[in-house]
């Protein structure tokens, strides 16, 4: 094996009774190191090591991934090689700066809450809800400090109905003002009001 000529050694996998560990060459700076099964199919935790430093962690069974699934800053489960839970992305470069994300899904569709954070300070960027892996119902961004930047709803992944945004500095009562408004119909504006 070429990883044995260059010296390299892998992690230390906690293999399941009838596996081995069987490294593989990716590219010359990345190898696999997972636990399989005689018929070759994966079977147990898995390591991907890019540079001696372990990237991705995973588990699968009979071939699947199943289990904990770590990668960089994404983390989730898998459930029979489909994504179900809350998966989250740390320390993402959003539009808006650095976020957390954190999405639902069901049966590998997003589907259920979506929250995107400020990671300098917890504030919320944005919140909603995923339905077949489309946005849907009520939607709101978020100014930094948590007033609301804009709101609506969707329809079928589809902006519906009104859309508010509204300034960052409410009025001299402390109340939001409203900068704009929309109104969407199958995705697409049909009035506007400033």
């Amino acid at each position: 094996c070429y990883a044995e000529l260059l010296g390299v050694v892998g992690p230390e996998l906690a293999c399941p009774a009838g596996t081995t560990v069987k490294r593989s060459i990716a590219k010359r700076d990345r190898m696999l190191f997972a636990c399989v099964k005689p018929d070759g199919k994966r079977h147990g935790p898995a390591e991907l090591v890019i540079e001696d430093d372990v990237e991705v962690t995973a588990n699968f069974v009979d071939g699947e991934l199943d289990g904990e699934y770590a990668w960089n800053d994404l983390s989730g489960t898998f459930a029979k090689g489909k994504r179900t839970g809350a998966w989250k992305a740390a320390n993402r470069t959003g539009a808006r700066g650095k976020v957390d994300d954190t999405l639902e899904f069901v049966d590998d569709v997003a589907s259920g809450k979506f929250s995107e954070q400020f990671v300098d300070g917890g504030d919320v960027v944005r919140d909603g809800e995923a339905k077949d892996g489309k946005p849907s119902g009520t939607w709101r961004t978020y100014w930094r400090g948590g007033s609301v930047r804009s709101k609506g709803a969707y329809v079928d992944g589809k902006r519906s109905g009104v859309w508010t945004w509204l300034h960052g500095e409410g009025d001299d009562k402390g109340k939001q003002v409203v900068a704009a408004e929309g109104e969407y119909k199958d995705g697409e504006r049909v009035a506007t009001k400033w």
